[in-house]
């Protein structure tokens, strides 16, 4: 018989479920953290109860059912990511983005931005501020007030895969508008 234990954590990544640690196992022994002083105790379980266990069929039968379920649920994952991506892409056609004079869209940018900086009591003078700064705000200001860019943003907010959709419709969009506004990409 062995004084040897494992961890609550390590039982986890045997593949044992909480539910199972609960039912197959006798109450851990509560142990100080050696490493945090303040941390909760660890749960340590007798290494020879755990892998007696570990070596029965029922276990062997829990970790396939485990398997199946994590495979489905990965796979049910991929495709609801790709049914956002493929959303994006479908919005991407409805985006129209129309070229006004380059110098109305200055002026309408620095209006945009000085209204901002006022909101912040903050103040704004475009002497100071350089050209590709003021290039990026202009890009900035046609792609969320000349678009539905934003609508379209907030139809996918807490959908699978938001994160990747996000940035590749970004990057569409900002293609987008390159093609109609060439000269603010120098």
């Amino acid at each position: 018989m062995s004084n040897e234990y494992y961890t609550y954590s390590k039982l986890i990544e045997f593949g044992l479920s909480k539910k199972l640690i609960l039912q197959k196992f006798p109450d851990p022994i509560l142990k100080q953290n050696p490493i945090y002083k303040n941390a909760a105790p660890m749960k340590l379980y007798k290494k020879d109860d755990v892998d007696e266990y570990i070596n029965t069929k029922e276990f062997q039968t829990h970790l396939e059912k485990r398997k199946k379920r994590v495979s489905s649920s990965l796979s049910s994952a991929a495709a609801r990511k790709q049914n956002t991506i493929n959303y994006i892409n479908s919005m991407l056609d409805e985006i129209k983005i129309k070229r006004i004079n380059i110098d109305s869209l200055r002026r309408l940018t620095l209006k945009n931005k000085k209204e901002w900086f006022f909101e912040q009591n903050d103040y704004l003078d475009e002497t100071f501020v350089d050209d590709t700064t003021i290039k990026r705000w202009m890009i900035n200001y046609v792609r969320h007030v000349l678009t539905n860019y934003d609508y379209i943003l907030s139809t996918i907010k807490g959908k699978f895969g938001v994160s990747e959709a996000y940035i590749l419709f970004k990057e569409k969009i900002n293609n987008k508008i390159r093609e109609i506004y060439p000269e603010l990409f120098e």
